[in-house]
């Protein structure tokens, strides 16, 4: 199989309407004023604890960690983990994982985003390692999931609920010079960041540039759909920009248009199936959906999140995307 780079220059074109908020159904993803109030509560600690001293400490802590860990292995842990930040899904994270990898391999994109997405919040499995006085750990996730900000610059209005912006004791530092670049800036702690140094410091990796970005800054909305921050941009994140907002649109809609197929408490299977003539989330018996394999036509459910075999032609579909991970990452994550 080719490894397939961007083409030098080929930057993708992002049409400013696929960036809204919208869900198929005409309603509203990321509503945060419609969301839980432990969502609110995540970012009113994220925004209260996340420092200067604390980030520098996490990126310490936490980022040459010498155990390994399979990337499989890392979704299979974050089956029963369930981002408290996300306003649109309450599912299991390996579900949204297998989603988005699905939605960019259906349009084509190269093997090497598909990647990305089958690990962009694999950083999540940090909860394994923390604890909750860090917000590292399953019970308290700020300094885990939600939108990233950069530390030692004013924090920006567009930031999910501005109000908590006071609460930060760096809040009003300026510290870098124009055109410093993002690789240069202290940004909030993460799964981002954390499956970022896991990724390079796999030496032998094939993931371009722009997967990278994708990587560390695919919660960094108030960069990449907000407008902030273009004073710290270099020619390298402007080239990488229009990349980490094609991931973005693939993060996001899949929560609203695809099918997903998981057990229930008692093993027996369902189907997730979103849309607008269904809503979010409900759930549906088997075989009132169907879907089809990677490869061929039939019209047969696929247990894509456990066997991934496909009942017309046994195609294992969950091993296609673990040959794209030997082939792009080669060894087990350090984890």
């Amino acid at each position: 199989m080719l490894v397939v780079a961007p083409r030098e220059g080929a930057a993708p074109q992002i049409d400013k309407q696929e960036l809204s908020m919208s869900k198929s159904n005409g309603s509203t993803l990321r509503d945060y004023d419609a969301a839980e109030d432990s969502v609110k509560e995540l970012y009113r600690k994220s925004r209260t604890n996340q420092t200067i001293e604390s980030v520098t400490r996490a990126r310490t802590k936490y980022g040459a960690l010498p155990d390994s860990i399979s990337a499989l292995r890392a979704l299979e842990l974050l089956s029963t983990y369930v981002d408290v930040s996300d306003p649109d899904m309450s599912l299991p994270n390996d579900l949204h994982l297998y989603q988005t990898a699905d939605a960019i391999r259906a349009d084509g994109h190269p093997d090497w985003m598909q990647v990305v997405g089958l690990i962009h919040d694999v950083g999540k499995c940090l909860y394994l390692k923390g604890c909750d006085e860090d917000g590292t750990s399953k019970a308290e996730q700020w300094a885990i999931v939600g939108d990233t900000f950069v530390l030692g610059e004013p924090l920006p209005d567009c930031l999910v609920y501005p109000e908590f912006n006071k609460l930060n004791p760096d809040c009003d530092a300026r510290i870098y010079e124009d055109g410093c670049g993002l690789d240069n800036c202290l940004v909030s702690y993460g799964h981002d960041e954390f499956l970022y140094q896991m990724v390079i410091q796999s030496e032998e990796h094939k993931i371009p540039p722009e997967g990278l970005a994708m990587i560390r800054y695919h919660s960094l909305y108030a960069w990449h759909t907000g407008g902030a921050y273009t004073r710290l941009e270099n020619d390298h994140d402007r080239k990488m920009k229009p990349w980490v907002q094609l991931f973005n649109k693939y993060d996001l809609y899949p929560k609203s248009t695809n099918v997903l197929h998981g057990k229930t408490a008692n093993g027996s299977t369902r189907v997730y199936a979103t849309g607008p003539e269904n809503g979010l989330p409900p759930y549906v018996r088997a075989g009132k959906v169907e879907t089809t394999c990677m490869t061929c036509t039939c019209p047969e459910l696929i247990d894509l999140f456990y066997n991934g075999l496909c009942r017309g032609c046994h195609r294992d579909n969950r091993g296609y995307y673990k040959i794209l991970l030997r082939i792009y990452l080669y060894m087990d994550l350090k984890f």
